[in-house]
């Protein structure tokens, strides 16, 4: 038995099965970047226009107030855009809702009643449009659960098959075989039991 030979075949295994662990973590490194994008990418028009819908919602205050117009001042009372102004040491209240608490204020809830829902909807949409060309969105709010499964899935497997790996070559002695720091847990203890 030519024990050079046993030796360079080890060897060049053991080279093999290092370029094969650092293709699988750079596969896995990809998947990570996808998932990360999933999570953060920018919402598309539609997407945008719905968010947009939803903000205007619960900003809207009751739009009773322009009733007032129609009849006498006398009988109602102050006109929508006569608002009492009290300020405080913490809070200023207007028209008796407070709108800035401890040095915050929320624009949207004096704007959207006064300029209107349409208005504030119109406006915000077509600032959408404008710069909707300029971002690249994500894939559509409903389809990123799906594909975010797919990618976990994927990315389960390849840890599945490193782990497989680095075992192996513990199992052979062979060094330089580490777990990555970010290593799945579930799936080393997996491979163990």
């Amino acid at each position: 038995m030519d024990v050079d030979k046993i030796k360079a075949g080890l060897e060049k295994t053991q080279t093999q099965a290092l370029n094969h662990l650092a293709d699988l973590r750079a596969e896995i490194e990809r998947i990570n970047d996808e998932l990360y994008w999933l999570d953060h990418a920018p919402l598309g028009l539609e997407d945008a226009q719905a968010a947009i819908d939803r903000f205007i919602e619960a900003h809207a205050g009751p739009t009773e107030t322009v009733k007032q117009f129609f009849y006498p001042k006398g009988l109602n009372g102050p006109s929508p855009l006569e608002a009492k102004v009290t300020l405080d040491r913490d809070t200023a209240i207007v028209a008796g809702h407070t709108v800035i608490a401890s040095g915050t204020a929320e624009l949207a809830d004096i704007l959207v009643p006064l300029l209107g829902p349409s208005t504030i909807r119109r406006l915000l949409s077509d600032m959408a449009k404008c710069i909707a060309d300029s971002i690249e969105p994500g894939p559509p709010l409903v389809e990123r659960p799906t594909l975010k499964a797919t990618l976990e899935k994927r990315k389960f497997a390849l840890e599945a098959e490193e782990e497989q790996l680095i075992c192996s070559a513990e199992a052979l002695g062979m060094d330089g075989f580490y777990r990555r720091q970010d290593c799945n847990p579930e799936i080393v203890l997996m491979m163990e039991a």
